[in-house]
């Protein structure tokens, strides 16, 4: 019988413990340096931070990754992540003094000290701790054995990865290996215990508890595998080796009934989505907010230098081909859709899958240009941000005869949402002509997607904005 582990940050309660009490022992240590026991007029103050610590350090662990791959990590790697994680919670404390009006009354050297202290003893006690785990678990002669059963033609890279990944807890013992007659003894230092004759023959009498299987996905030889397990009881933990270059990454999930191995371009936890779509709906907000000041200075200057509406709306396609309407103050004449077609033969993306050309004739003198060149024409798609047909960060979405044009390869850089701003925009988009390099660019920022890199782009957008690089 399997019993599954526990996949969320509650399974290193044991390490949010230590913590917890690092962060409050170094918080006592630097109160007692600084007053030395004797009374201070916040003293009230510098009690109520006491339990505010493990509410601030439960928000912590829960909006980051503190303790992902904690077990695997080496010292310096501990090092660089015990110093982010109290950095975040001491940063979280200055917020609180400074919103509660507090922060004139706190001692500076207690502030520093703390994060200091509590830096040391953070790094400290968790090596400390996990030296203790690796030796109990070596010691523990009911840990899990495993086996791992694959191809001939994979067999390395599989027991690579599989060895440089594996739980502390999980012992391999061997490699099974199928579609080759003459087996050799070892493959990366894991011996070969049996082939695809001998196989059910070699493990029916050993002990092992679970068994790895990778096969590639067009072979055939998984259900017998499989079968061979099942009769036995041995857990096994299947996976199909599709190349992630070509199918995206592969996650477990369950779909209408099913337990499914879903390939995504990229899988992102709910707790990311989520803070992304606080970080568009905040950004959206104040967005609006500056666009409906533009409204009132730029409004009436693009109506005398093109009467017409102050905006413009065309149809876009969005994430998986969802069409929606995104707006843009209008910087072109009435007419500029049916000049475009007219103006097709001078478009400097070749194929026509977008559309840029030098001295467009179709912008509003003047005004046109301005808000083109410092980009305001883009700041009504705030409102989309928060509709939710758009992001702050994303990928261009592109008009509807474009889409049309698109081979299937292309179609992978709208598996997100499209953005205001992406990886195009900042790389100087007046520059790049192919629409190849456009997608790859694209596609690289939805497989590599991060919080901080979607951050990063944003400030870059920002100082592109201000300084006129990359604007179109």
């Amino acid at each position: 019988m399997y019993s599954k582990r526990i996949g969320n940050w509650l399974k290193h309660l044991d390490f949010f413990l230590i913590d917890f009490m690092c962060l409050e022992a170094a918080y006592f240590l630097a109160l007692w340096l600084r007053y030395q026991g004797s009374e201070t007029s916040s003293q009230k103050m510098y009690f109520g931070i006491t339990g505010l610590i493990l509410f601030i350090q439960g928000f912590v662990v829960l909006f980051s990754e503190s303790y992902k791959n904690i077990i695997k990590r080496g010292m310096l790697k501990e090092l660089k992540e015990a110093f982010i994680h109290t950095t975040y919670v001491n940063a979280c404390i200055l917020i609180w003094l400074y919103m509660s009006r507090e922060i004139d009354s706190y001692s500076r050297l207690v502030f520093f000290l703390t994060w200091v202290f509590s830096f040391l003893f953070c790094w400290g006690f968790r090596s400390l701790w996990k030296k203790n785990l690796r030796k109990h678990q070596e010691l523990n002669t009911g840990r899990r054995k495993a086996i791992i059963i694959t191809l001939a033609d994979i067999a390395d890279r599989v027991v690579e990865k599989t060895k440089k990944n594996c739980q502390p807890d999980v012992r391999l013992d061997g490699v099974v290996l199928y579609g080759q007659k003459n087996v050799p003894k070892t493959i990366q230092g894991l011996p070969v215990i049996a082939s695809e004759e001998n196989f059910a023959e070699v493990i029916k009498d050993q002990w092992i508890d679970e068994a790895l299987v990778v096969m590639q996905y067009e072979g055939e030889e998984a259900r017998n595998v499989l079968t061979i397990c099942a009769k036995m009881g041995i857990t096994t933990h299947f996976s199909w080796d599709l190349p992630k270059e070509e199918f995206g990454k592969q996650v477990i999930d369950k779909f209408c009934g099913y337990t499914t191995i879903s390939n995504c371009v990229n899988a992102i936890s709910g707790k990311q989505l989520f803070l992304k779509r606080v970080m568009d709906i905040v950004g959206g907000f104040v967005g609006c907010v500056i666009t409906g000041i533009l409204t009132i200075v730029i409004g009436p200057i693009i109506y005398i230098k093109s009467p017409g509406p102050i905006f413009f709306s065309q149809e876009r396609v969005g994430r998986n081909g969802k069409t929606f309407k995104m707006y843009k103050f209008r910087s072109m004449v009435m007419n500029a859709e049916a000049l475009k077609q007219e103006l097709m033969e001078k478009n400097k993306i070749k194929d026509g899958m977008m559309f840029k050309i030098d001295n467009d004739p179709r912008i509003i003198k003047g005004i046109g240009n301005f808000i083109r060149k410092t980009s305001i024409d883009e700041f009504p798609q705030f409102f989309n941000v928060l509709k939710g047909d758009m992001s702050l960060i994303g990928t261009r979405p592109p008009t509807l005869d474009e889409w049309k044009k698109y081979d299937l390869h292309h179609r992978k850089r709208m598996a997100i949402k499209p953005g205001i701003t992406g990886m195009w925009q900042i790389s100087g988009r007046s520059d790049i002509t192919d629409f190849e390099t456009v997608v790859k660019m694209d596609v690289d920022y939805i497989t590599s997607w991060s919080l901080g890199l979607d951050i990063k782009i944003l400030f870059k957008t920002v100082v592109g904005v201000f300084t006129g690089n990359g604007a179109c």
